[in-house]
């Protein structure tokens, strides 16, 4: 049992650190539902989603600290890579279609959907492949491909939304008032730090791969995290806009953006 002992101190770093992330998402989900916030069905379609995801995966990880239970392959191991996959298509396409929205460019968004699910596959891919594994502690050559191919495609898709959010946001705030220019400045703050903190996570997953879960399994509330918190400032986002004495302008940017 030494390579359990070896890894059981990284992996409860990773489950604690996984339960944190799960209390504040909790919360940001709890203001979300609870607020005059009006979105479309489909939209608190996926947020619903994201929640029940999100508690499932995050109930299936107690077992993990079990050494026994940690020398067999189960479908919980199988599911994290699975769930978090579905955590990233869902929060992909809503900022895929925000990109459209603003830049009116049809083949970016087939760019951007075909990468979702590319990343939804390989992370599906990886889950069937971990469960037909008869011991998780002999990772062959096809175990570590199919990790790196999930974990990059994610982590390029990460960087793409961010960088194009950010340049179609800054196109957006030319020659923009004050007010204006401080929701833009905001909005692109939030672009960053949602592709920056699941790469982080990702390359640290790759840079560790026989410890990889430790950083995997709090994957997905990364991203709930930062999308969930980008729905709900927006009613924030939206004062500070109708507050502006500008004529049409904030509105646009509000209509266009703030969805």
């Amino acid at each position: 049992m030494g390579q359990v002992e070896n890894v059981l101190g990284t992996l409860l770093i990773g489950i604690f650190f996984n339960t944190y992330l799960y209390g504040v998402v909790s919360f940001q989900y709890f203001s979300y539902f609870s607020s005059k916030i009006r979105d479309a069905f489909a939209m608190k379609a996926i947020v619903a989603l994201l929640f029940a995801n999100d508690t499932f995966q995050s109930a299936l990880v107690r077992n993990f600290v079990n050494p026994v239970f940690m020398n067999y392959i189960t479908w919980p191991y199988a599911y994290v890579p699975i769930g978090t996959a579905i955590t990233a298509v869902a929060t992909h396409l809503p900022l895929a279609s925000r990109i459209y929205f603003m830049s009116k460019k049809k083949w970016i968004f087939v760019l951007l959907l075909l990468g979702s699910l590319g990343s939804l596959g390989t992370g599906f891919a990886l889950g069937v492949f971990v469960w037909t594994l008869k011991d998780i502690h002999r990772a062959d050559r096809l175990l570590k491909t199919l990790v790196t191919v999930w974990l990059g495609i994610q982590a390029a898709l990460d960087v793409m939304l961010a960088v194009l959010s950010t340049m179609f946001l800054h196109n957006q705030g030319k020659g923009a008032d004050q007010k204006t220019s401080s929701v833009i400045n905001r909005l692109i703050l939030g672009s960053v730090q949602a592709g920056v903190v699941p790469v982080l996570f990702g390359a640290a997953a790759l840079a560790t791969f026989y410890l990889f879960i430790m950083f995997v399994i709090p994957l997905g509330r990364t991203y709930t995290i930062a999308f969930v918190n980008g729905l709900n400032v927006r009613e924030e986002l939206k004062e500070r806009l109708l507050g502006s004495q500008e004529s049409a302008d904030p509105v646009v940017v509000q209509d266009s953006l703030i969805q």
